[in-house]
């Protein structure tokens, strides 16, 4: 017979409650007015110069800063976000009590019970309610086509293989629960090529046209050969299990959400680990974390939506071939722990802002990158001379937690916009100096937190004269070995910071909230040992290039941030500004222009900023 679960009744449709998702809703809007402001900031006038002892230019740096993007400014503690809407109590819910039985052996299928019927080795469920899966089949398949019902399928020890098709294929239903029990193990697989049935072109071992739920807690994998292995139509979530999906192509593929609040998810892919695409509503393609364990390999970005991606709990290790976490629009770490262990980009989105959490990043490219919505540029006066294209609409904050940054690139770095408002990052960054430790296109603000960047000299860069607590930008007489530890103490011989940065290094960034202006300070890094006497808040500038970026703070010119014996001029870095060059050969600008920046990848289908920036707009409610 059918079972009658607790809680929500089977069959009933999404109301239009439901729909609403008025929290997600109210947060989106908020985040378009943030776009807004930016895109009327770069109409506002120029960036502010960086030399402090030019009157304008300070004027002019406050100005900028007053009309920055509120981005920066209107943190949301996303810790507190209810879950609910995200998820139902039934997407938690792994119970079930007497269930229509489906029976799967090499002879074919049993079907003990209502509401399915088999076709050889194949059963077709049209009914709402419970179906109890087992046993094994070489070429079997779980179809479903029960039209605004919800229908769970227990999988209790089923092992199936489906040649040319999805293993398991939901056709149409209001909803589909696949709950893994507890003990048991299962498996789906597709082999060989995938062939279209009717109007659908099926490319997945699971294959969803409705919304689906993973539950329970047994174990479930998932392989394909020559596809994807899991694809939803609709929204996606996790909530138990531990799952395991091997896949050609994507690991997991969706036409919206992709929501994990639970379970142990593996995923080893040849393109993207988690995808969630939507060409016509790209706000609707986000990804959202707030619990549970994803471990992730993926032949190019590990995580990619074209909305936002959200990070509020969980564990999440990455291996990735491209990006680690990329975002077309807003992407936000508020808790849980994130470790890129390899990546070209380690996270990029239009709007980045990390509120808490322990975050660590290894990168050959850029660390953190503030993209931009890439359709609001201007030029700014980063790089060299100014002839860098800057994106107003790009927006990174660090506000909370634990950042480690280990990139080939720039460290971190945004085309518009870097505030440091809280939290500790510490930056292992460019050995060459094409790129810095840290990098911003418009404007770079420091109001609290801990922060030491080191890297190459060619491109230091300190914050801006609108920041209001201390930092100092400081060279060293020559390259420091990696696995040097960097320690700032102040007149007393009290730490303030310390860091041992990965590679070698010859300038540090260094910013804390006892950096006062009138203090003096200690920096050693092995042998070597410099003091610091603040004249202001800001000692030694830098402004994209080095060695013409200006000198300490208050006192005359002194090269590549500061300690110059008077009368010297700035001295070229050997080898020039890109390291080792044969004799008689003139200097090669850096790839991507001396600011080091590469062209940004456009946003699909030419969105706007509102579009890039706006996060799980409409229909987030739990279904």
């Amino acid at each position: 017979m059918i079972c009658t679960e607790q809680g929500e009744p089977f069959g009933k449709p999404r109301t239009d409650t439901e729909k609403e998702g008025s929290f997600m809703k109210n947060y989106a809007r908020t985040m378009i007015i943030c776009m807004m402001c930016a895109a009327l900031a770069s109409c506002a006038g120029t960036p502010a110069q960086t030399d402090v002892q030019s009157t304008a230019a300070a004027s002019a740096a406050q100005q900028q800063s007053a009309q920055a993007p509120a981005a920066a400014k209107t943190s949301v503690d996303l810790t507190a976000a209810d879950s609910s809407e995200m998820f139902t109590e039934r997407d938690f819910d792994e119970s079930f009590g007497d269930c229509t039985e489906i029976i799967f052996s090499a002879e074919g299928v049993s079907v003990n019970g209502s509401g399915a019927s088999a076709d050889g080795s194949k059963v077709l469920i049209t009914a709402a309610g419970s179906y109890r899966v087992t046993g094994e089949c070489a070429n079997g398949q779980i179809a479903v086509n029960a039209p605004d019902e919800k229908v769970q399928i227990v999988l209790a020890g089923a092992s199936l293989t489906c040649s040319g098709s999805a293993a398991l294929y939901v056709m149409d239903a209001g909803k589909v629960f696949v709950t893994t029990a507890d003990g048991t193990a299962n498996s789906l697989t597709s082999e060989g090529e995938f062939t279209a049935s009717g109007d659908d072109n099926i490319d997945g071992t699971v294959f969803a046209k409705s919304d689906l739920t993973f539950n329970g807690s047994g174990s479930l994998t998932v392989t394909s050969g020559t596809k994807h292995g899991i694809v939803c139509k609709d929204d996606l979530k996790i909530t138990g299990g531990t799952i395991s999906v091997t896949a050609a192509k994507k690991g997991i593929d969706c036409n919206e959400s992709v929501r994990a609040a639970g379970g142990t998810v593996t995923i080893n892919s040849g393109s993207d680990g988690i995808h969630a695409e939507n060409e016509e509503e790209p706000e609707k393609a986000f990804v959202y974390v707030c619990g549970g364990t994803l471990d992730i390999t993926s032949g190019k970005d590990a995580i990619d939506a074209d909305g936002s991606v959200t990070v509020c709990g969980g564990n999440m290790t990455v291996n990735a071939g491209d990006d680690g976490l990329h975002s077309e629009g807003s992407l936000l770490i508020s808790d849980g722990t994130v470790n890129i262990e390899n990546s070209k980009e380690g996270i990029e989105g239009a709007v980045i802002e990390i509120s808490g959490g322990n975050v660590k990043v290894t990168a050959s490219d850029d660390g953190i990158n503030a993209a931009g919505s890439g359709s609001n540029t201007s030029t700014g006066a980063g790089g060299f001379g100014g002839m860098m294209d800057t994106d107003a609409s790009a927006v990174l904050t660090v506000s909370g937690g634990e950042l480690r940054v280990n990139a080939g690139g720039d460290g971190i770095d945004s085309n518009g916009y870097l505030y440091v408002t809280g939290g500790t990052t510490y930056v292992s960054g460019p050995v060459n100096s094409g790129n810095g430790a840290m990098d911003y296109g418009i404007e770079g603000k420091v109001t609290g937190g801990r922060l030491i960047a080191a890297g190459s000299l060619g491109m230091a860069e300190n914050f801006g004269q609108s920041s209001t607590q201390g930092s100092i930008l400081y060279s060293f007489g020559s390259e420091v070995a990696a696995g040097t530890e960097i320690t700032l103490t102040d007149s007393t011989g009290s730490v303030i910071l310390s860091f041992t940065p990965e590679k070698k290094y010859q300038c540090a960034v260094l910013t804390a909230p006892e950096i006062v202006e009138g203090g003096t300070y200690t920096i050693t890094a092995g042998s070597e040992s410099g003091t610091v006497e603040m004249t202001s808040l800001l000692y030694g500038q830098g402004s994209g290039f080095g060695a013409f970026g200006g000198g300490r703070q208050g006192g005359g010119g002194a090269g590549f941030g500061g300690q110059m014996p008077e009368g010297q001029m700035p001295q070229i870095p050997d080898g020039g500004f890109g390291g080792e060059m044969p004799e008689g050969q003139m200097p090669q600008m850096p790839d991507g222009g001396f600011g080091g920046e590469r062209p940004q990848r456009p946003g699909r289908g030419g969105r706007t900023n509102q579009q890039a920036a706006a996060i799980n707009l409409s229909d987030t409610s739990p279904t």
